[in-house]
């Protein structure tokens, strides 16, 4: 199965909009799972966890694009 290569400018854009529910993680194409997780995360550690995501990021498109 090929998969097309992610974008970090893209994967950033979409952080910047939806990184409160998790959309730069859906673009990634995380599972369902860990998107669930990550909501849960995100509500307990008020908000911060999506700015630790954010230096994450690109770790996680290295990832999936692999």
């Amino acid at each position: 199965m090929v998969s097309e290569k992610k974008s970090f400018g893209l994967a950033l854009l979409i952080w910047f909009f939806l990184g409160g529910i998790g959309g730069h993680r859906i673009y990634i194409q995380e599972k369902v799972s860990v998107i669930l997780w990550y909501w849960l995360v995100s509500i307990f550690t008020l908000g911060i966890f999506p700015l630790i995501d954010l230096f994450l990021i690109k770790g996680l498109i290295d990832k999936s694009n692999k």
